[in-house]
This record gives C-alpha cells, sequence and structure tokens, in this order.
C-alpha cells in the first residue's frame, strides 16, 4: 500500500478478508485514503482497494468484476493482493478492542486510593449579577438549577482545601466557579491568603470563569497580583454580545466588560496577556463572521485564547431554537472561515492564519499530528474521560461533591462530611460503559475526545443525546482528515510546525 507516512510497527495478521477491515474510509480532490484505526495511521491507496476495504463478501476477482462492470480480473486480483498483503504485514487489520481500559469495581477503587487530586474547584455562589437568556442557570433548562442565593462560606471552602490539600499532588489549580465568583471576592481573598499562608510548599495556580462585570481597580490588581487565570465571557461585539448577556434592568453588559478588560491590562499589561482567554458562545441568530471580525480585531482581544462553543436548543432551551436561515449562514460562513484557515496552512501564511480561526480549527490538527501511532490493543481509554474524583473535585456550595462544573448537579459524588462515595462512582461507570458498547466497533475510537458530559441530557445518561454527539463527532473527524490530507498534498512538511516539543 502507499503510505502518506512512515511506516508503523505493526503485529501481522493472517488469514482472509472475511471480517470488515476497522477503518474509515475518506477523500481529497486527488486522492483516495484509508485511516487504519489498527495502527492510527493513514494510507493512499487505488480507487478500487479503497472500493474494496470495507466489502469483506468481495473476495475474489470474479466477485469483485460483478459489482464493477468493466473492470477485468487481473485488476481485481491486484487489489485483492494488495489488501491482503497489507493484513498480512498488519498495516490493515479486522481486530477491535473488547473493552474499555478502566472498570467498575475493585480496579476502579484501586485507582480511586492510588490517584492525587490536581485540581478544586469551588462553587463559591449560585448567585449572579446578570441575566443571560441562554444561560444553563437561567431556568429554560429542565435539567440544571436556576440561579439562587446561596453562597459558599469560609468554613466549607477551608475544609475542601484541607480535605484537597491532604491528598493533592505538589502543583495543583484552584478554581473558583458560579454563578458569578466576584460576587463573592471577599471569600475568594480568604481562599487565596489561607492557602499561601497553610500550604507554602505546593505550587498552586487559580483560575476563574467571570463575566468580568464588577471588575473594579482594586480587583483588577489583585487578579493580575495574583496570576489568576481568567477565562472571560464575552461573545463578540456590542450588538451580538447584549442579545444575550443582559444585566437584570436588561441593559447589555459588552461596555462594563470592556472596561473590565482595560482595568485588567492597566494593572499589569504583560500578565494581562498571559492570564485572560475568553468564553465565546455564538447563540442564534449567530453572526460567526461579525464575531469572527471582532476577535481578530480588537485591541484589547485580538491573539488572546478563546473556547468556542454554539448555543444548542436540544440541549433544553426551545425558546431559543434557530430559524433555517439562520442555520444556513452560519454553515455557510463557518465553513468561508475554515477554507481560509487551511489556506494558509496550505501556503504556511502566518500573517492571514487569524487567531480567531486559529483557535477554532487548530487543535484538531495538532492532535492527529501528534497522535501515538502504537498498535491498537485489546482494550481502549475513553479520551475525553477521568476517573470520578480521582484527580478534579468539584465542590458547590452546599459541601456537595461532583464530577466537574459541567455536571454540577446531575450526579453527585459524595460530599465534605462523608467523603467520596466509591459506590456512586461505580454506578455512574456501569451506567457509561452499558451506554457505550458502539465505541468498539468506531472507527473514531482512537480519537474521541468526549467525555460523561456528552451523554447526559435532562440529568441521565441518554442514549438518544449520545448518538447525535457521536454522529458529531465522527463527521469533525471526517472533515479534518479530509482537509489534513488536502495539506499534506500541497505540502507534506506544511504542518511540521504542529509537533510537540515537550
Amino acid at each position: 500500500m502507499s503510505l502518506s507516512e512512515p511506516e508503523p510497527d505493526v503485529v501481522p495478521e493472517t488469514g482472509a478478508l472475511s471480517t470488515r477491515l476497522f477503518v474509515h474510509k475518506f477523500c481529497t480532490e486527488s486522492h483516495h485514503y484509508i485511516y487504519a484505526v489498527h495502527s492510527n495511521r493513514v494510507f493512499r491507496v487505488s480507487w478500487l482497494v479503497y472500493e474494496l476495504a470495507d466489502r469483506p463478501e468481495l473476495d475474489s476477482p470474479a466477485a469483485v468484476c460483478r459489482v464493477f462492470s468493466g473492470l477485468d480480473e487481473g485488476e481485481a486480483e491486484l487489489a485483492l493482493e494488495e489488501l491482503h498483503n497489507a493484513l498480512r504485514d498488519g498495516e490493515l487489520s479486522s481486530k477491535r478492542p473488547t473493552g474499555f481500559a478502566f472498570r467498575p469495581g475493585n480496579a476502579l477503587c484501586d485507582d480511586l486510593e492510588g490517584a492525587k487530586f490536581q485540581q478544586l474547584i469551588l462553587n463559591v455562589t449560585e448567585n449572579c449579577n446578570l441575566r443571560c437568556d441562554y444561560c444553563i442557570y437561567s431556568g429554560n433548562y429542565e435539567d440544571q438549577r436556576t440561579h439562587g442565593n446561596r453562597n459558599m462560606d469560609f468554613e466549607l471552602a477551608q475544609k475542601s482545601l484541607d480535605l484537597f490539600m491532604e491528598n493533592a499532588n505538589d502543583s495543583v489549580y484552584i478554581s473558583f466557579y458560579g454563578g458569578e465568583p466576584l460576587t463573592r471576592f471577599g471569600l475568594i481573598g480568604q481562599v487565596i491568603a489561607y492557602t499561601e499562608t497553610n500550604y507554602p510548599h505546593k505550587l498552586v495556580k487559580w483560575s476563574m470563569t467571570t463575566n468580568a462585570v464588577l471588575v473594579t481597580p482594586g480587583i483588577a490588581r489583585f487578579l493580575m497580583e495574583k496570576k489568576v487565570l481568567l477565562t472571560v465571557s464575552l461573545d463578540g461585539p456590542r450588538e451580538v454580545n447584549d442579545r444575550h448577556r443582559k444585566g437584570f434592568d436588561g441593559q447589555g453588559a459588552f461596555d462594563r466588560v470592556m472596561r473590565a478588560l482595560q482595568l485588567l491590562r492597566d494593572a499589569d499589561p504583560e500578565e494581562y496577556d498571559s492570564s485572560v482567554q475568553f468564553s465565546i458562545v455564538c447563540a442564534p441568530p449567530f453572526d460567526f463572521s461579525e464575531t469572527e471580525r471582532f476577535f481578530n480585531t480588537s485591541e484589547l482581544i485580538r491573539g488572546h485564547h478563546y473556547s468556542f462553543s454554539y448555543m444548542n436548543a436540544s440541549t433544553g432551551n426551545s425558546a431559543l431554537l434557530p430559524e433555517e436561515q439562520h442555520l444556513e449562514q452560519l454553515n455557510a460562513e463557518r465553513s468561508a472561515s475554515r477554507g481560509a484557515f487551511v489556506e494558509s496552512l496550505m501556503n504556511s501564511d502566518d500573517s492571514k492564519r487569524e487567531s480567531f480561526a486559529k483557535n477554532l480549527y487548530e487543535q484538531d490538527f495538532i492532535d492527529f499530528y501528534n497522535r501515538s501511532k502504537t498498535v491498537l490493543g485489546d482494550l481502549i481509554y475513553p479520551n475525553g474521560c477521568c476517573i470520578p474524583g480521582a484527580q478534579r473535585l468539584f465542590v458547590s456550595v452546599d459541601g456537595n461533591f461532583h464530577i466537574c462544573e459541567k455536571l454540577d448537579n446531575a450526579y453527585p459524588i459524595g460530599n465534605i462530611e462523608n467523603g467520596l462515595d466509591r459506590k456512586r462512582i461505580e454506578d455512574f461507570f456501569e451506567q457509561y460503559v452499558a451506554l457505550s458498547r458502539n465505541c468498539m466497533d468506531c472507527w473514531a475510537c482512537r480519537l474521541c475526545s468526549l467525555c460523561f458530559f456528552n451523554f447526559i441530557s435532562q440529568g441521565a445518561f441518554s442514549a438518544e443525546h449520545r448518538s447525535q454527539e457521536c454522529d458529531a463527532l465522527k463527521s469533525r473527524w471526517d472533515r479534518v482528515l479530509r482537509d489534513y490530507y488536502h495539506i499534506f498534498e500541497a505540502d507534506e512538511h506544511a504542518l511540521d510546525h504542529l509537533a510537540k516539543t515537550s
């Protein structure tokens, strides 16, 4: 077979092509390719090998010629021989994994016993000073709590810190979550001071998700001095952001956020550049191009890291269902943005590789370029999933433990008084495994980044929601593969800058 990459170290497999190969087929405008799950590599092949790769019933030249008229048996024999040789040499395989690398029961308990915490997330308040209509706590989502007035007190925060630090790595992350954390700025200051006094030997990196509206000059100086990594919610220019992000009085938040950003940069320009990133929600009617233009040109924002998500009415907020023309426009604008980014990679043109598009699209290319090229084993680890309670601990305002901030009330796994509930964690895993049997036959199993959150809808595991998320992920990776090898065909070294150096 024609390899698009160096030949892998493989374990030969013998036998006829009697079982469907574990592959995914895709095409560029110029060539046919097979992604081999077994070796995690990609092969350029002829059109006939491409057609036969997932047709095990076509196991003889005569059978092939009956399906593809005009083909002589000599061509068919050569294509079948190429597939047989690839199978023999271990380039391709029909072997699937048999299960997950972690399982409920004793092995899971052992993982919990031996693990050390890496991140503590303190839900310091359920209160928020904004009332964004797409917010998961807005009351428009059946499976989520609403904004409330409950706050975490210092006693609970201290207990949580002490429990966390008893079994934590030397380098840890401590995050503040809400509601809006800055409504509890006094508590945040107490927590940081307590940690610095009582755990000076720990290297702590602080972070916070915030709407930034409450930032004052004093708060800005404190946050920059403590090097708090800030994820600021901002959806785009004023007319885009203020459509959904508003205060109690209905006034948009944009001007107040921009003022806060200026205060943060004035406090420490260098720290601002390294510690401030943005969370963008693209909601109907979307305005994708306007948002992209804003984040590429705003002096306070361009060049920073962004996380980007789409408001999805399927998660429960039917009040914001997009109209068909909005979806069509979004898809067209997003396709144009991605096309321009791919073109910049093909031409090695850094000047045209705008930061917004880079944030949206580059990570998949990085992940694929640096993927492990080892042979697939019997067991797979779901790449996007953690072991609940092993490394990350989310503590709610009432002292309950949760898996993370995305699942803050869907499935408690213990509390501050009794510790982690291992039975609850095992039950959670059993539900996940029962819903994930199709993973063993999924061509994207080695590329998957879906986590528990992607399988849960309205507070419970959902087969329908899981199927939608899986289909979307496979569609995304099919596009990544086509774009990746479109670039590779133009210049096989165009993506070398994506190599990880550590």
